[in-house]
């Protein structure tokens, strides 16, 4: 899976992930900005590293989604039951459900269509937005005789 999603204020995200590669599901996430990097590898199965002459050899990642996420499923548990209890308020809104939802499908829709696709969120409702097909690239447009 591949996208490139761009903000207004010229900021990118560029993301690439396979669950099918080899050695298991390679997850890497890395910010580049002006005053620095964040970054977060893959998970390793063990801490072993051999460092020698001819090489360095080290375990495998976590091969599966199951075993890189227990500990967050356990954690999200824990604040889902905090929540109901009312102890805690929830720390994802509704908006931003809505609005994770419709850049899921603006994905979909570019790779439909072959084209980038803008999305125009509406404010006094955050379940509602408008999807903005880029008329001058992509493979093919909305509509259009193929």
């Amino acid at each position: 899976v591949n996208a490139l999603l761009t903000f207004d204020n010229h900021a990118m995200y560029a993301m690439e992930t396979s669950r099918t590669a080899t050695y298991g599901y390679d997850q890497r996430f890395e910010v580049f900005g002006g005053q620095g990097t964040v970054k977060l590898d893959n998970v390793p199965e063990t801490q072993y590293e051999l460092l020698a002459a001819n090489g360095v050899t080290r375990s495998c990642h976590q091969y599966s989604f199951p075993q890189r996420f227990d500990a967050a499923f356990q954690c999200e548990m824990i604040q889902f039951k905090q929540v109901i209890n009312g102890e805690l308020q929830p720390s994802v809104t509704c908006t931003d459900a809505c609005r994770a939802t419709q850049i899921a499908e603006a994905c979909r829709l570019s790779l439909v269509h072959g084209t980038a696709v803008d999305i125009e969120y509406d404010t006094d409702s955050p379940s509602k937005c408008q999807y903005i097909f880029d008329e001058t690239n992509g493979k093919h447009q909305p509509n259009a005789k193929q």
